[in-house]
């Protein structure tokens, strides 16, 4: 994990580092800055895997890239390449690059990313990202100056400022249009439905054991959030398993008796894991409105809601331990529809559009809550659920009949029968809790509930940012709940 900066033009660079130095807490190990004729690079580090500065630099190209390739050595073996002692997972960047069409290498890489690479033969510029976005990435174009960041903070006296969106890829020229590739969809029309219930249920197990294991990669200590839910539960059960004679640590937290706090305690002991509770009060949660909604980068309420209680995880494992990478269960609901409100989709081919839209819109939303709350203290998130060859295979071969609940029945069937081995009876039949609701006390009122959230929100996000408020798009809603302007679940009238 890192932050990376970058600011291209056509003619002389200056030194700008005395307002840039806003990135080092995503990379708090190392920090360089690189000074070209055309083009300025500014990296953070945060040591995971080897020592790998950067821009990385192979010829005529410098490569900048905050993120992890899973398939790095797949990727030397293609070239006959041996990587240097010490290096990292990415510096077989720039040789990719001077190897392959610009247009196909992000689809040659395994793993999530954020990468800027610079041909100064050319005086080019190409910018690209993850397929959803875990690793975060802005541009500005002002006055013919690009301005690249890994976050907002850099770019807070800039305007036109937006996402790079993910599973795109753009070649930049100076005068020039900017092109635009879009590398990855999440529909394949080769790949086939397979309606073999238990086909499914075993393709489902395998591939998101090898997600979480390919994430293994680290050569610092490894951690894990949980909730209690579902999803972290399964996380964390396959961590266990996969670290073999090593006691996982898992942190959980919330108010005094909230359900996550319970439901947790019982799956860490199922687990054996070292477990961590941290007791917060309703105060903990509103005196950090203000950092959080600065480190996130959102004024989302359901994004802010659900970004506080991980931004305090990330705070306590920060000062308290030695670990540095933390996995979550995020990605799971946008994948199998598993919001109690998908329940009320009028149809199959709705249920898949709604599908479709979370996926695509996630790196607005629950992705905030993945990679800011855990780097605003110098964390590295990993998310196995967005896996790339895990989503495509969900998204694209699983019947949508197979993914949907109805009823009392309970949400995400298919994944539950895929772990039913590995999680206690408890949490097998624990429905779907938000995060934001789940930390709080059942008998209370939510915290969230003594103020007017969406003025707050957004007066605190324009103080930091008075220039951005563009970079929400929308609102994140439940689909077909008239009855409710709250994205709490516990507004739903199906929910019980």
């Amino acid at each position: 994990m890192c932050g990376i900066f970058a600011c291209f033009h056509n003619e002389k660079i200056v030194d700008l580092s005395t307002s840039l130095k806003k990135l080092q807490h995503r990379g708090p190990d190392n920090y360089t800055l690189t000074l070209l004729k055309n083009i300025m690079f500014e990296f953070s580090h945060l040591r995971i895997n080897g020592y790998g500065s950067q821009p990385l630099i192979s010829g005529k190209w410098y490569v900048l890239c905050n993120g992890e390739i899973f398939n790095h050595k797949k990727l030397e073996n293609d070239l006959n390449l041996v990587p240097p002692p010490n290096s990292s997972d990415c510096w077989i960047l720039p040789y990719l690059f001077e190897n392959y069409d610009w247009k196909d290498i992000p689809s040659k890489i395994d793993g999530v990313f954020s990468m800027i690479a610079y041909n100064i033969e050319t005086n080019t510029l190409y910018v690209s990202r993850d397929p959803f976005g875990i690793r975060p990435l802005f541009i500005s174009n002002e006055k013919s100056v690009i301005y690249l960041s890994s976050e907002l903070k850099p770019l807070v006296n800039l305007k036109s400022v937006d996402w790079v969106y993910p599973g795109t890829i753009m070649e930049i020229i100076p005068n020039q249009p900017i092109l635009y590739h879009k590398y990855f969809h999440l529909s394949s029309p080769e790949i086939l439905i397979n309606d073999v219930y238990y086909e499914n249920v075993y393709k489902i197990r395998t591939l998101l054991i090898n997600s979480v294991k390919k994430r293994c990669l680290s050569d610092r200590p490894i951690a894990a959030l949980l909730s209690g839910g579902l999803d972290s539960s399964i996380i964390c059960s396959i961590l266990s398993k996969h670290l073999q004679g090593q006691q996982l640590n898992t942190f959980s937290i919330g108010i005094k008796d909230s359900p996550d706090l319970k439901y947790a305690r019982i799956v860490a002991d199922y687990l054996g894991t070292k477990h961590h509770e941290i007791i917060c009060t309703e105060e903990d949660f509103t005196n950090n409105i203000d950092d959080v909604i600065k480190d996130i980068e959102s004024y989302d309420i359901t994004s802010v809601r659900a970004s506080i209680g991980n931004w305090l995880l990330g705070q306590y494992i920060s000062k308290n331990t030695d670990f540095k990478v933390i996995f979550n269960g995020d990605g799971s609901d946008e994948l199998f529809g598993g919001y109690l409100y998908m329940k009320k989709a009028p149809s199959n081919s709705e249920f898949k559009q709604e599908i479709t839209k979370l996926l695509n819109e996630i790196y607005m939303f629950d992705v905030l809550r993945s990679d800011r709350s855990m780097t605003a203290h110098g964390l590295e998130p990993r998310t196995p659920f967005l896996d790339k060859e895990f989503v495509t295979y969900v998204y694209n071969n699983i019947p949508i009949g197979y993914l949907r609940s109805s009823g009392i029945q309970i949400e995400k069937q298919l994944l539950r029968q895929a772990f039913v081995d590995y999680l206690p009876k408890e949490i097998l039949e624990r429905k779907k809790e938000a995060f934001s609701d789940g930390v709080i006390n059942i008998n209370s009122k939510p915290w969230y509930k003594s103020f007017n959230e969406k003025e707050y929100y957004l007066d605190i996000f324009k103080k930091h940012y008075p220039n951005n408020e563009n970079i929400i798009k929308h609102y994140w809603m439940p689909n077909w709940s008239p009855e409710t302007k709250d994205p709490s679940a516990r507004t739903l009238t199906n929910y019980s």
